[in-house]
C-alpha cells in the first residue's frame, strides 16, 4: 500500500510538470488588432472617441474606481504592433480631465515589413535564450522602437515576438538579424 502511494505521488508529480504536448504540437500565431476587452464596458465617451479616431489603438485594459476611470492600449502600424509602445488614457471623475500617456504611432517608416528570418527560426532561437518547456508558444511579428522611451529619435526595426501562454516567458528578436532587443519571464537558459 505505501509503495502504491509513492508510485501514484511520483507519477502526479512528473505529470504535473509537463505542458501537455497534445495541446501545444502547433505552434499558435497571434494575428488580428480587434478590441481585447468589450467596448460596451467603457463608461467614458471620451475613450470611446479616442479610439474612433485612433483606428490603429487596441483597447486591452479598461479600470474604474471612485476617483479615475483608465485604459490601456496597444498601438499598430499597418496591422502590426509596436511591441515598444503603448497609449494609455486617464479621466479624472471629480475634474473631467483627461491625461494621456505616450503618442500615438503613425509613420511612415521607410523599412521592410517582410521577414528575414522564419517564424520557425525565431522560435528555434529564443528556445535558445528562455526556457519555453513548460508552455504553449506562439509567436507575432511587429515592430520594436529599439530606442524605446525616446520618441524623437525612434528608431523602428521589424521583429519577432515569441512567447508563452498568458505573454511569459517572452523574447522579441530582430527579424532580419536575430538580435535581441528584449526577454523576460520563465528561466534563462545558459550554455
Amino acid at each position: 500500500m505505501k509503495s502504491l502511494f509513492l508510485l501514484l505521488t511520483t507519477l502526479l508529480i512528473y505529470t504535473s510538470c509537463k505542458k501537455d504536448v497534445s495541446a501545444c504540437k502547433d505552434y499558435k500565431e497571434i494575428t488580428g488588432q480587434a478590441h481585447l476587452i468589450d467596448l460596451n464596458t467603457i463608461e467614458a465617451p471620451e475613450f470611446l472617441d479616442t479610439l474612433a479616431k485612433y483606428p490603429q489603438l487596441q483597447a486591452y485594459r479598461f479600470d474604474e474606481n471612485s476617483m479615475t476611470l483608465a485604459m490601456n492600449c496597444h498601438v499598430f502600424y499597418k496591422g502590426l504592433p509596436l511591441f515598444s509602445d503603448y497609449y494609455y488614457v486617464l479621466k479624472d471623475r471629480s475634474t473631467n480631465q483627461i491625461i494621456t500617456q505616450d503618442t500615438i504611432f503613425k509613420g511612415p517608416l521607410n523599412i521592410s515589413l517582410e521577414p528575414a528570418i522564419s517564424y520557425k527560426d525565431a522560435i528555434k532561437y529564443a528556445k535558445n535564450i528562455m526556457n519555453f518547456d513548460h508552455t504553449c508558444i506562439s509567436y507575432r511579428l511587429g515592430l520594436y522602437n529599439i530606442n524605446y522611451g525616446n520618441t524623437l529619435n525612434a528608431n523602428y526595426k521589424l521583429a519577432w515576438k515569441v512567447e508563452g501562454e498568458k505573454g511569459f516567458p517572452f523574447v522579441i528578436m530582430d527579424a532580419s538579424t536575430k538580435r535581441t532587443f528584449l526577454a523576460s519571464g520563465g528561466g534563462f537558459i545558459i550554455d
